[in-house]
């Protein structure tokens, strides 16, 4: 039988609660892999991993650290088919070499279990075998979205399998559907299917256009903060810009209709339902918006491909989703407005993110995470354009609640903490659990909004895999606030409140070198990148630089256990601060953390750094051949 080994930055390695019967396994030496070094090495992580000849390693994804450095996200791969679950986030400095750090799961002993990948069935066959166990033969011909992927999956009793993992959409049964199938390529067996569908400049003002509905309000677009941005040509206003695109299925599910909503500019777009004015004008700006906010924000696109924002789907359904490849929202009924609200459009566009970062999948403790991280994006795109509410769909919501941050349980249904989760829960249930998680992050502990969403998408993009549970989510958004230079305490004690223990991540904070720069940092007064460095017993002053030719760098010198501390790093010891260059005496023999920011607004990214110290002269140890080669040399 294969082996499952998870790879962590803390020097011993870490087992996520649902793997502990695992524990009896033979495991792999990690060497340097486990831990931060400060030596970096010319070796690839396929080498350091030591992976037989059959498998490999293969980039998915790739980000910039605060601290110069890239994180790469990596999938092994066996006989080339990709395992999936099987990925592992490595660090390389700007010079291509690994730094020593790396996180994440990777299987080994695969050969034992299968020792060929090659599929007996074609993907036909498997598609055949998907639609028989749901009855869905009839509807081949209107399918939507099919995606067949060839996979190594771990099965029951961690046996490695071949499989196809297969999707479709649904439109024509009574409630849409998109059905998700893992299943076998040599014996044709369903090993696991579920449910898929995750649901829930303004310039002259030349057109005509209002939104909202009867709870909100009538919204006037073309006036500050809802400003408009329709492509005009003549008089037709076209529901499409360089971020999103408007198809009006004219309450049908025709999954033919792919024209772009269009209007004549002057007269208005009539499409009054239910209550709302006009949910195609809502859907359009409010995905506008979380188009914007990905560039402004984080430097990125929500989707690899323009978002398509399907309206007025099917009759007076009172539900919303992503499909795989669109969303779509139907003009609700008895219980909701048209559900083209702010941040239900965020959470729908929300899935496509996490389909194409984590792929986390739709059930159990990542169903659950999936469905959080759609409701935090939705709180988010509120948040970038005017305020956010801390709730979920409560604009379009006719009467009670529907979801809450604060208070998760409020709903009858959604559950706060860890606990009170149980494998069979509605993901839009058990994302209660990281809605709480968010809700402590932003009003307890007082971080934008902005900075805990750049911080749980590079989770999402970089540390997340398809079945990461609570805990395993949690390192990564520790790892994460890392990666983007923030302070990691508050996110600690947010996941400390629903009952995550965050992994010990201090070896993910990057080691200097003496005598060797840092450069292309970056710094501002949200962005402080954290260094750590051990000064040996022998250093006399050890003397830390930082240049930029923008302006002054501040740097600040802590030493202690600064992850424990319950408010923040700033508590902590401070040593020495100062800007550009701090020198500070005696101080052998200690871990200090350095952080380097910036006062005010500014945001510098061509910020280098170095740190070196003076020996201790006449210095007597038990380590004096260290001393004689590093002070004498």
């Amino acid at each position: 039988m294969h082996k499952i080994l998870f790879v962590f930055v803390v020097g011993a390695r870490k087992i996520n609660a649902k793997h502990r019967a695992m524990e009896t396994m033979r495991k792999r030496s990690l060497n340097g892999l486990n831990k931060r070094t400060t030596a970096e090495t010319e070796l690839n992580p396929t080498d350091l991993l030591n992976l037989p000849k059959d498998e490999s390693l293969q980039n998915v994804y790739q980000s910039n650290s605060a601290v110069g450095t890239k994180i790469e996200k990596m999938r092994q791969t066996y006989k080339g088919t990709p395992i999936f679950d099987a990925v592992v986030a490595i660090e390389i400095d700007k010079n291509g070499k690994l730094t020593g750090d790396a996180s994440g799961m990777f299987v080994e002993g695969i050969q034992e279990d299968l020792p060929s990948a090659e599929p007996l069935i074609t993907e036909e066959e498997a598609l055949q075998i998907a639609l028989k166990s749901e009855n869905d033969v009839k509807f081949r011909r209107k399918l939507t979205n099919v995606k067949t992927e060839h996979y190594i999956y771990l099965g029951d009793k961690e046996r490695a399998h071949s499989i196809y993992y297969v999707r479709y959409f649904i439109s024509e049964s009574k409630t849409p559907r998109r059905q998700a199938f893992i299943i076998d390529t040599k014996s044709g067996q369903i090993l696991r299917k579920w449910n898929d569908l995750q649901t829930a400049s303004c310039g002259a003002r030349t057109y005509k256009a209002y939104g909202g509905n009867e709870k909100m309000g009538k919204i006037k677009y073309g006036e500050t903060p809802y400003c408009l941005e329709p492509t005009i040509v003549g008089n037709m206003c076209f529901l499409e810009n360089e971020f999103v695109r408007v198809i009006d299925m004219e309450s049908t599910r025709d999954d033919s209709k792919n024209d772009t909503a269009k209007f004549e500019c002057s007269k208005g777009y009539d499409d009054e339902v239910n209550g709302a004015y006009s949910p195609a004008i809502d859907a359009f700006f409010y995905g506008t918006q979380v188009g914007k906010m990905f560039r402004e924000w984080f430097g990125s696109t929500p989707l690899r491909e323009k978002v398509i924002i399907r309206v007025h789907y099917g009759s007076n359904m009172e539900n919303a989703f992503w499909d795989g490849e669109t969303t779509s929202f139907g003009d609700g009924q008895s219980t909701f407005y048209p559900l083209t609200s702010a941040d239900v459009v965020g959470h729908e566009i929300g899935h496509g993110v996490t389909e194409q970062a984590s792929g986390l999948v739709y059930h159990g403790e990542s169903g659950g995470l999936n469905e959080a991280f759609s409701d935090i994006l939705g709180e988010a795109t509120e948040k970038y354009f005017k305020n956010n509410d801390m709730k979920v769909g409560d604009d379009i919501k006719k009467e009670g609640i529907f979801r809450d941050f604060r208070d998760p349980e409020i709903d009858g249904s959604s559950v706060g903490h860890v606990e009170d989760f149980h494998d069979s829960m509605d993901p839009h249930y058990s994302s209660g659990v990281y809605r709480r998680v968010f809700f402590v992050m932003i009003i307890q502990k007082g971080i934008s909004i902005k900075q805990a969403v750049k911080v749980l998408l590079q989770a999402n993009r970089v540390y997340w895999r398809e079945r990461s549970g609570f805990e395993d989510a949690g390192c990564g958004v520790i790892k994460a606030s890392y990666d983007v230079g923030q302070n990691p305490t508050p996110y600690v004690r947010a996941l400390d409140d629903v009952g995550v223990t965050a992994c010990d991540a201090s070896h993910h904070i990057r080691a200097v070198e003496t005598n060797v720069t840092y450069s292309d940092l970056t710094v501002s007064n949200e962005v402080k990148p954290l260094f750590r460095f051990n000064s040996p017993n022998w250093a006399d002053v050890v003397t830390v630089r930082a240049a930029s030719g923008s302006g002054d760098v501040k740097i600040t010198l802590r030493v202690g256990t600064w992850q424990d501390d319950e408010v923040a790093r700033e508590d902590l010891k401070i040593i020495e601060e100062g800007y550009n260059l701090v020198n500070i005496d005696r101080i052998a023999n200690e871990v200090i953390y350095i952080e380097f920011s910036l006062e005010g607004e500014n945001e510098y990214n061509d910020v280098s750094i170095s740190v070196g110290y003076t020996c201790l002269e006449g210095y007597s140890g038990n380590d004096m051949q260290e001393y004689r080669l590093d002070c004498q040399s």
